[in-house]
C-alpha cells in the first residue's frame, strides 16, 4: 500500500477553510485576492480560519500581484505581515522572492523568516522563477524551508513533471516540493505517478455571486471552494495511494 498523498487546498474565508477540511484536505494555504494569484490574509481571516479548522493553516505572504522581485519598502512591510500572521495563528507562511537575476533573494528570505519567527514555512511559486532549482533548493533548506511549490517551471504540473520529478528525486530530505498547477481530479493520478511526488496543491474553486441587487454597474463574482472538486480530487489521491 502506498502511502497517502497530503492534499493542500486553497482557501479565502474560514467557511473555505471548514469545507476543505471536510473534503479530505490535510492543509490550507490561506490566500486574498485569489484573482491576483493570492495576496497576504488579514490577521482577523487568519485568526478566524484558525479557530475554525483543525488542520494546519498557513498564510500567503504577498503584497501585491504581479511578479516577486521586491522593494525595499515592500519587503519591511511583509516582514510586518508575517510576523502579524504567525501572531494570529498560523502553522507558517508562505512567501517567495527572487532577484533581477533570477536567483532566490537570500535578503528578503531572511528578513520575512527572521519576523516569522519558528513555524513550517513554504515557498510558493515564485520558486519556478528562479534560474536554477536544484541550486534553489539547497538554499532554501538551509534557510530553514520546510515546502517548496512547483510546476516544474511549466504551466501546469502535469506539462512540467519531468522537471519536476527531477527536483523531487534531488530534494535534500529535509525539504518537501509539492506539486502544483492546474492539479485537478482527473489529471492528479498521472501526475503521481510521472513525479514521485508526496504533496500536491490545488485550488478547486467556482464562482460564487454575493447579494448585491443588479445595475448597469457589474461588481462580477467571487471565488470559494467548490466541495464537490475537492471531494473528488481527495477520492482521487486515496484511490492512487491505495487507501
Amino acid at each position: 500500500m502506498c502511502a497517502k498523498i497530503h492534499l493542500e487546498a486553497i482557501g479565502t474565508s474560514p467557511n473555505d477553510c471548514q469545507i476543505a477540511e471536510d473534503c479530505g484536505a490535510d492543509q490550507i494555504e490561506l490566500v486574498a485576492a485569489i484573482e491576483l494569484g493570492g495576496l497576504t490574509p488579514t490577521s482577523a481571516v487568519v485568526a478566524r480560519c484558525v479557530q475554525t479548522v483543525s488542520i494546519p493553516v498557513y498564510a500567503m505572504v504577498r503584497i501585491r500581484g504581479g511578479g516577486f522581485c521586491y522593494s525595499r519598502e515592500e519587503i519591511d512591510l511583509m516582514a510586518q505581515d508575517s510576523r502579524t500572521c504567525m501572531e494570529a495563528g498560523a502553522a507558517g507562511i508562505v512567501f517567495g522572492a527572487v532577484t533581477p537575476a533570477g536567483m532566490v533573494d537570500l535578503g528578503a528570505w531572511s528578513q520575512i523568516l527572521d519576523a516569522a519567527g519558528a513555524g513550517e514555512h513554504g515557498c510558493h511559486r515564485a520558486f519556478d522563477a528562479v534560474a536554477d532549482r536544484i541550486s534553489a533548493l539547497d538554499q532554501l533548506v538551509a534557510l530553514g524551508v520546510a515546502r517548496v511549490l512547483s510546476s516544474g517551471g511549466a504551466k501546469t504540473a502535469l506539462q512540467g513533471s519531468p522537471r519536476l520529478q527531477t527536483l523531487i528525486q534531488n530534494a535534500p530530505p529535509s525539504i518537501t516540493v509539492m506539486a502544483a498547477g492546474g492539479i485537478r481530479s482527473h489529471n492528479v493520478g498521472e501526475v503521481v505517478r510521472q513525479t514521485g511526488c508526496t504533496m500536491v496543491h490545488a485550488g478547486a474553486l467556482r464562482d460564487e455571486n454575493d447579494l448585491t441587487p443588479a445595475s448597469e454597474v457589474s461588481y462580477g463574482s467571487y471565488k470559494v471552494v467548490d466541495s464537490g472538486q475537492l471531494a473528488s480530487l481527495r477520492n482521487a489521491l486515496d484511490n492512487i495511494s491505495g487507501l
